[in-house]
Order: structure tokens, then sequence, then C-alpha cells
């Protein structure tokens, strides 16, 4: 357990305070709800950050992370940030997640659900939305018609 928290606290860490991206690490805002035994948590608003397990491994070897999969670390006002594998392949993901990648993610499906891999709630299910009917999550994305670059 305070293995898992300390390894949070230096992904997190390492994830805000690079000054020149070594990789492709993908910031957005998303509404992410976890799910209990009653059903789906309240939704918020939060800063998530995506990148392949290969972006991953880069960071930690604490985890058990698959190269080809795509995972979420989401971040909360208070506390240590989730790290969350989304439960779906993405094809044509290559070595670094883009932010053409986070709009296929989103583009098709305006929510993906993915399993917490660490802490106390590992195992848990988290739904990431990543847009609504008509526009993007995150302010700073360009209008849904617009073409991404």
């Amino acid at each position: 357990m305070a293995r898992t928290r300390i390894f949070v606290g230096i992904l997190l860490f390492a994830l805000l305070s690079a000054s020149a991206p070594a990789h492709a690490v993908v910031e957005r805002e998303c509404i992410v709800a976890l799910q209990a035994r009653s059903g789906w948590s309240k939704a918020y608003r939060r800063t998530v950050y995506f990148m392949t397990g290969l972006e991953l491994s880069r960071i930690t070897s604490v985890l058990k992370i698959e190269f080809g999969q795509v995972y979420a670390v989401i971040t909360h006002e208070r506390g240590l940030p989730n790290v969350v594998r989304l439960d779906m392949a993405l094809p044509g993901v290559r070595r670094e997640f883009t932010a053409a990648d986070f709009v296929r993610l989103f583009i098709g499906e305006h929510e993906r659900l993915g399993t917490q891999l660490e802490g106390e709630g590992r195992n848990l299910k988290w739904r990431l939305r990543g847009r609504t009917n008509d526009a993007w999550v995150d302010d700073a994305m360009p209008a849904l018609g617009m073409a991404i670059q």
C-alpha cells in the first residue's frame, strides 16, 4: 500500500514537472465517475493524462503495464491520482499517445470504461467522458467540426 502511494506520488510529480516533455502524454479535461455497489458515483470534471503503456513504463516499473494498452492517470483536487487501464484497444496507437489518438478515442463513443490498477480501489471501474453530444469536455479542444492536427 505505501509502495503504491509513493509510486503514484512520483508519477504525478513526473507528469506535472516535466518542463520539456520526453514523450507525448496528452493532458485533457474529462468527466469521470467511479462505479460503486449502488451504481455510478457523482461525475466530476478532472484533469486526465492519457498515455500508452510504453510511455507509462518509462515513468514506473512498479505496476504491471501492457505496452500496447492505453492508460489514463486521473488527478483529484486532493489526494493521489488513480492509474486506470482503458478496457478497450485503440488500433493505430503507436509508441506515443497523441492528440489525434484522443480524438479517435472519443469521436465514436462519448465515454470509455477503464479499470483501476493500484491502491485500495484496485480493479474498480471508472467511466471517462471526453465529449458530450455537441462539444468536447475540454474547452481547449477545437469544435467537433474542426480538423484536429
